[in-house]
């Protein structure tokens, strides 16, 4: 009876791994999958690596990854680029990514027409160019929020002094840009050009570098002489006399304005209550940590805390636990960005004023990021706080992880924000987690999955889910420790799910 059991078990086992087998690509096949995915090209059936694959002499996964290596920038000085700009496999490998890193964000395209004049200037996909730094730069994967650079696409095939702006061909045409509020000088004349000079490039990415600084000269009444009330440079837009649109804020791809020109959502300084940066800290959980807010609960100490400190609050959302377990997380994590402002230089009734005394100008709108100094001291956070955006920078990052435990860390500035991201593990699961679903087509879950108590197993239905995410955890936490993309990348190729013809199938009980 024992002996039949045995060898019935041991047929179950011979017939799996039989299927298992079946299921398996070849070591060519293998190598040619995996040349598509990285190059978006078909591989060449007759060149020397397949037949070396073939022949068993080269291991598949090293031949992807000795092809990948033709599109590691090269460096010189503050500039990364293709060794071989030319090279379409080496072109066609970074566009791919580049693609991919884009995808990343919930928004990654200026939506307002009156950014257009700082889009001239800056790289409006900055904040994937980190990404795709990362991996081609040979970087380690924390610089997306550690990293103090502005960064610029190097790009050819496009000629960058043919454009238009609302159907106006600017080639050859300065910029104006004109007060904010009253201008108190005559109405019209007080603008200054900016030269359509330094402007970004447009055509096939080659390479990436540190934006140079841009600088922009300030009008008359930006600058103003008197000294200034309280109540009036509580209002203040600007100081000094020239600005810098190329400034870096700090914390990598939070800091680079680029980011702020594509998630502002109140272009007047921060009050602490109402207008904060919700948008821009939303977006940052989900597109780099993965995260869905509110992830946290009406019974977390941190939203009971919240709840009590704000008690007497006329703020609906201060007076819910339910919208307090998403605000704590958002308004902590946008408390650190409180002195940044979007600002517009000019408005619709100053084009027209200077189109009348100007007809040969054509007026473009342009918006700026600024950031407040700090002149005032720290308060208690307010509903309304005239001075919350001249304040020290003081936030918190406040959610939990992907393995359900509570972060709770105070914060000061953008640069630290980036520090503390860094520092968990949450940027290095969403990374590993959207490269393996960009490989092979399996989608893991950010969640916890539950393990029964008794069997010490998931539930039968988990067990898909439970077996692709193990495998992503132990990629987040090589990420982490090495830093390297690209080895991320040589893991994931070596994976079962990568090598089956059915990775949906792997896993499954």
């Amino acid at each position: 009876m024992h002996l039949t059991r045995f060898l019935f078990q041991a047929i179950i086992v011979l017939n799996v791994d039989v299927a298992m087998a079946q299921s398996m690509l070849s070591k060519t096949e293998h190598y040619a999958k995996c040349y598509a995915k990285l190059t978006d090209h078909p591989v060449e059936l007759g060149s020397v690596d397949y037949l070396a694959v073939e022949a068993g002499t080269l291991d598949p996964v090293k031949a992807c990854m000795k092809v990948f290596a033709k599109a590691i920038f090269t460096v010189e000085g503050d500039t990364r680029k293709l060794a071989n700009a030319k090279d379409e496999i080496s072109l066609s490998i970074l566009r791919n990514f580049n693609a991919f890193h884009l995808s990343w964000f919930t928004i990654n395209m200026v939506a307002d027409g009156g950014v257009v004049g700082a889009a001239s200037f800056l790289d409006m996909t900055a904040p994937a160019l980190y990404l795709t730094d990362a991996l081609f730069g040979k970087k380690h994967f924390k610089s997306i929020v550690t990293s103090q650079e502005t960064l610029l696409g190097i790009r050819s095939g496009g000629d960058p002094a043919v454009y238009h702006i609302n159907g106006f061909n600017m080639s050859g045409r300065s910029y104006v840009i004109g007060p904010m509020g009253k201008p108190g000088v005559a109405a019209g004349d007080d603008f200054s050009l900016i030269p359509p000079t330094d402007r970004v490039t447009v055509g096939a990415l080659t390479g990436i570098t540190k934006a140079k600084p841009k600088i922009i000269p300030l009008i008359k009444s930006m600058r103003g002489t008197a000294p200034l009330s309280d109540a009036q440079q509580a209002q203040r837009r600007l100081e000094g006399t020239d600005y810098d649109m190329a400034r870096h804020y700090g914390g990598g791809i939070l800091g680079n304005p680029v980011n702020f020109y594509t998630n502002d959502e109140n272009r007047r300084p921060q009050d602490g209550g109402l207008n904060v940066h919700r948008r821009w800290a939303n977006n940052t959980f989900y597109d780099l940590m993965c995260s869905k807010l509110p992830n946290l609960k009406e019974t977390d100490t941190v939203v009971l805390a919240e709840f009590k400190k704000f008690a007497k609050s006329e703020l609906s959302f201060r007076q819910s636990k339910t919208c307090l377990s998403c605000h704590v997380s958002l308004d902590n994590f946008a408390h650190a960005a409180r002195n940044i402002e979007g600002r517009r230089l000019e408005s619709g009734g100053f084009r027209r004023l200077v189109a009348a005394k100007h007809p040969k100008l054509v007026m473009a709108g342009m918006d700026l990021i600024i950031e407040h100094p700090q002149t005032k001291p720290t308060e208690p956070i307010l509903d309304k706080d005239p001075y919350y955006h001249r304040r020290p920078p003081v936030g918190a990052l406040i959610y939990n992880d992907f393995n359900g435990k509570l972060v709770n860390q105070p914060v000061t500035g953008l640069q630290d924000l980036g520090e503390k991201v860094a520092a968990r593990d949450d940027i290095y699961m969403c990374a590993a987690k959207r490269y393996y679903s960009f490989l092979t087509g399996v989608d893991v879950s950010m969640a916890p999955i539950p393990i029964d108590k008794i069997t010490k197993k998931p539930k039968d239905s988990d067990q898909f889910d439970y077996y692709h995410r193990q495998i992503v955890v132990g990629l987040s936490k090589r990420l982490k420790t090495g830093g390297s993309l690209s080895n991320l990348i040589e893991d994931i190729l070596k994976t079962q799910a990568f090598k089956s013809r059915n990775p949906a199938a792997v896993g499954e009980k």
